[in-house]
């Protein structure tokens, strides 16, 4: 049980921090755009130190469903920007 809450929470995490990033894509600017850069840089060292802290990050088997959550996140949130904000901004 405990380790789909920890699986919840870092795919809820990824989510949220992925989204500045997504909103940066599609023409968005500004201050949120670099926080939301930040975020994505420190949330995996965060998530793994996480997991090894309450000791379910521990080899293959404890780090891979953080991996797969992060991931989750990060798709999530570029589905969630798709709607909100339409499609990517041609570079």
């Amino acid at each position: 049980m405990s380790v789909l809450i920890i699986v919840s929470v870092v795919s809820l995490l990824a989510l949220l921090a992925a989204l500045p990033g997504d909103f940066a894509r599609r023409g968005g600017s500004g201050s949120i755009v670099t926080l939301g850069a930040l975020s994505n840089a420190v949330l995996p060292g965060l998530a793994f130190w996480g997991g090894s802290q309450t000791g379910l990050a521990h080899g293959l088997a404890g780090f891979a469903p953080i991996v797969a959550a992060m991931i989750a996140g990060n798709v999530l949130a570029d589905r969630v920007a798709s709607r909100v904000w339409g499609p990517v901004a041609a570079s």
